[in-house]
C-alpha cells in the first residue's frame, strides 16, 4: 500500500477549505445530529450533614444508662449536629448526544435544537474528611481513626433546548456559536466511612455527660463505642437545572451531511440528596432500639459541570 505523505494530507485539507471548493452546504430546514467525544468534569466540593444523629450519648444500642441521656436526644433546637466538607479531583469520561433541529431561512443561519445528552464522569477517588463541624470536631482529634468520603462516578441524562447562529465561512467550513438550557437527571456513586479508635481511653466525646460518681458507667460506654463504624454506600440522585455554551466548526461533507468539531461548557445547580445511613456505630442506622427515626445524611455537591470536545455529524433528510 502506498503511504500518503503529510504534505499531501495538508494540501487536501487546505483545498477543501478554499473558496470555490464546493461551497458551504449549510441550509435551512430539518436536520438530525449525533455526537460522541470526551469530557472533563471539575473536582466537586461536598458538604455532609447528619442532622438527626444527636451524638453518641443518645445511642440506645450502646448507652444502657438512659438516665444520663440529655433532653436533646429527643431533638429540638438545642440538639447538636455534625457535619463536614470535602474536596475531590477532576473526573473524565465519555459524552454522547443526539438532537433534532431546524434551521430558519434559505441558509439556515439561525437554528434551534432539542438535544438529549448522556455523560459519565469517573472520579474513583477516596478523600479524607476536611473541615468538620459540630460534634465531629472533637471526634477527629483522636476518637475517630478513619474518616473518609468516596466518589465513584457521576452519570447523568440531560435534556437541552439550544439556539445556534452559523457565521459565514470559507468554502466548506462554517463556524458557529450556541447556547442552551435544560435539566440533568444525575446519579452519583457516593460512600462515607468512619471508624472509632479501638482504645476505650480515646473515646472522649461522651465523657462530659457522666458525673464523677459514674466513672465505671463511663468506662462501659467507652468500651461499647470503641472500634464501632458508621458507613454509607449508595447511589445518590437529583434533578439539576443548568445551561451550556457551545462552539464549533462545521465541515460540509456533501449535499446533506456535515461533520463538526464541537466544544461545550456546561454548568448546573448544586447536587443534593438525603440518604439513610447503612450502618450507625456498627448497628442499624437509628439511635432507638426499635429502629424508629432512621438517621439520614444531607449531602450537597457543588461544581457539577463539564467541558467537552466532541465530533458531531448532522444529516438533513
Amino acid at each position: 500500500m502506498r503511504r500518503i505523505s503529510t504534505p499531501t494530507v495538508l494540501l487536501f485539507l487546505l483545498s477543501t477549505t478554499m473558496p470555490g471548493a464546493g461551497g458551504a452546504q449549510q441550509g435551512g430546514g430539518l436536520y438530525l445530529s449525533q455526537e460522541l467525544g470526551m469530557h472533563l468534569a471539575p473536582g466537586p466540593g461536598t458538604e455532609m450533614r447528619a442532622d438527626n444523629a444527636h451524638g453518641s450519648i443518645c445511642d440506645q444500642h450502646l448507652n444502657p444508662f438512659t438516665d444520663l441521656m440529655p433532653a436533646f436526644c429527643d431533638g429540638g433546637p438545642d440538639a447538636p449536629t455534625t457535619g463536614w466538607v470535602n474536596a475531590f479531583g477532576r473526573g473524565t469520561g465519555v459524552l454522547a448526544a443526539a438532537a433534532v433541529g431546524y434551521g430558519f431561512g434559505r441558509r439556515g443561519r439561525l437554528r434551534v435544537e432539542a438535544e438529549y445528552l448522556f455523560r459519565e464522569a469517573v472520579y474513583d477517588e477516596t478523600s479524607p474528611i476536611e473541615g468538620p463541624s459540630g460534634v465531629a470536631v472533637a471526634k477527629l482529634e483522636g476518637e475517630v481513626v478513619v474518616a473518609e468520603d468516596r466518589i465513584g462516578s457521576l452519570t447523568s441524562h440531560h435534556l437541552f433546548g439550544n439556539v445556534y447562529f452559523d457565521f459565514p465561512g470559507q468554502g466548506r467550513v462554517t463556524p458557529y456559536l450556541g447556547a442552551g438550557g435544560g435539566v440533568a437527571f444525575a446519579r452519583m456513586d457516593y460512600g462515607s466511612f468512619w471508624v472509632r479508635n479501638s482504645d476505650p481511653d480515646a473515646i472522649t466525646s461522651v465523657a462530659p455527660h457522666f458525673p464523677a460518681d459514674r466513672l465505671d458507667d463511663l468506662r462501659v460506654m467507652q468500651r461499647n463505642l470503641a472500634s464501632t463504624a458508621s458507613s454509607l454506600q449508595t447511589g445518590l440522585t437529583d434533578a439539576l437545572v443548568g445551561y451550556q455554551v457551545l462552539a464549533g466548526l462545521d465541515l460540509a461533507m456533501g449535499e446533506r451531511a456535515t461533520l463538526s468539531a464541537k466544544a461545550r461548557w456546561a454548568r448546573f445547580a448544586d447536587f443534593e440528596d438525603r440518604p439513610v445511613l447503612d450502618r450507625l456505630r456498627s448497628h442499624p442506622p437509628s439511635n432507638q432500639l426499635d429502629g424508629s427515626r432512621a438517621v439520614t445524611a444531607g449531602m450537597t455537591a457543588r461544581d457539577i459541570g463539564l467541558f467537552a470536545l466532541t465530533l458531531n455529524l448532522k444529516y438533513r433528510p
